[in-house]
């Protein structure tokens, strides 16, 4: 999508629901589905990356469409899925000639070049099924007085009262539709090259990501676990689960965030861009209308900003006295894309990855399974593809760190394994 008036509304709704001073409505949505995951991995550790998918993807529908995500099976993950096969399909740099030759759309989907119209032939029932089944069956469900509180119908409400009855009523009704699917996903991006109302990259996918290298991180650096787990049980203590409050009186915790983002960006290459007008930087001339790629993993691994940037060690973005460094550059600041098309819903995502961690952390005592023999299986710290990366490894043996923490979560945990029962 160009910049533009439909570009700044579809921002300008988003905005309104995601920003930084509305992000803490959702904090009991987080907070709850972070207890739900320390009690799937302490579960079953073997199935974790499965468990982290299932708890962030329910986080953001439990937002969204007032209802969680009892099991892997449900219907709405499957869309995701299709969608965002799609996505890394249509979003891998350089696959589509049409990014260099726009005249190719204009070819039969069957001529050589124009792959790119076959993609999103392929892929558009998957989107059309993601952004437009639980929008309408919640939008049904008002229509019945059924509807459970939820993102979607505040969004549908408004457009309803603002909008209803007018000439822009289903133009407001399909951006608030886009909103949602945003969200749910994590940003929106709409290329000349594939056509589709709108492909997503995955926000339950980033956010699963970066805790996936979390728990790689305390897996492949114990001494960090211990760090974290000590200041935890200093300002949490052991009778009681963390809350958002918390984090703020937890300086290293947060500094295994900043970390964790920096490591292992999510996205080694943000959203492509394209300049808009010619331009010089050091010395180098950008015509009008060139691709640029901001190469995160780069900027994230610059020793420059970060000496030893391989390490994985916290302590980087702390002074001696265990205040925040300011002096050292926030990799939040890369991990979320640039200027105007920076991640409109990075606070919730912040806030998400924040109190994973630290209730993971808490109760956890991450750790990888062993093998037949007894040993410990060695975890890579490879990651996947360069559109949205993920660890290939992760720990699948952790286990809770005492009898009291695995009965804190047990109990936190009662009414949402009573819905699964049910389900």
């Amino acid at each position: 999508m160009r910049y533009g008036s439909r570009w700044r509304n579809h921002r300008r709704m988003f905005h309104q629901w995601f920003n930084a001073d509305v992000a803490g409505r959702y904090c009991d949505a987080q907070q709850e589905h972070a207890r739900i995951l320390a009690s799937l991995i302490l579960k079953d550790p073997s199935q974790t990356r499965a468990h982290v998918y299932h708890a962030i993807s329910s986080t953001i529908f439990s937002v969204l469409y007032g209802r969680k995500i009892l099991k892997m099976d449900d219907k709405y993950l499957k869309f995701i899925e299709g969608a965002l096969e799609g996505f890394n399909e249509a979003m891998s740099p350089g696959k589509y000639w049409i990014e260099n030759f726009p005249f190719l759309r204009h070819l039969p989907s069957w001529l050589p070049g124009a792959n790119a119209k076959r993609v999103a032939a392929k892929y558009a029932p998957w989107v059309g099924a993601f952004l437009d089944t639980p929008f309408n069956e919640i939008r049904d469900a008002m229509r019945a007085g059924k509807a459970s509180p939820s993102l979607t119908s505040e969004l549908i409400t408004y457009v309803e009262n603002k909008y209803g009855g007018t000439a822009q009523e289903n133009s407001q009704e399909q951006i608030a539709k886009d909103v949602i699917g945003i969200a749910l996903a994590g940003g929106f991006v709409r290329t000349r090259a594939i056509p589709l109302k709108a492909v997503f990259t995955g926000g339950a996918d980033t956010t699963a990501s970066s805790v996936k290298s979390f728990l790689l991180a305390m897996a492949l650096h114990p001494d960090v676990q211990v760090k974290g787990q000590a200041e935890l049980d200093s300002v949490v203590g052991q009778d009681r689960l963390p809350v958002f409050d918390d984090i703020e009186q937890m300086p290293y915790v947060r500094a295994i965030v900043k970390e964790v983002l920096r490591w292992m960006p999510v996205v080694p290459f943000a959203v492509p861009h394209v300049s808009t007008e010619d331009i010089v930087i050091n010395g180098y001339h950008i015509p009008k209308r060139t691709i640029v790629l901001p190469n995160v993993r780069q900027m994230a691994h610059d020793p420059q900003d970060y000496p030893e940037p391989e390490r994985f060690m916290p302590e980087r973005f702390l002074n001696a006295d265990n205040t925040f460094n300011d002096n050292v550059r926030d990799p939040a600041t890369l991990a979320f894309g640039f200027g105007r098309r920076i991640c409109p819903g990075r606070y919730f995502a912040l806030n998400n990855i924040a109190i994973v961690v630290a209730t993971v952390l808490h109760t956890c005592k991450i750790e990888t399974a062993k093998d037949a023999s007894g040993k410990p299986i060695s975890l890579r710290t490879e990651q996947s593809s360069i559109t949205i990366s993920s660890p290939l490894d992760i720990p699948c043996g952790s286990k809770a760190r005492s009898e009291s923490m695995a009965r804190l979560v047990s109990e936190a945990n009662a009414e949402f394994w009573a819905e699964v029962e049910q389900a």
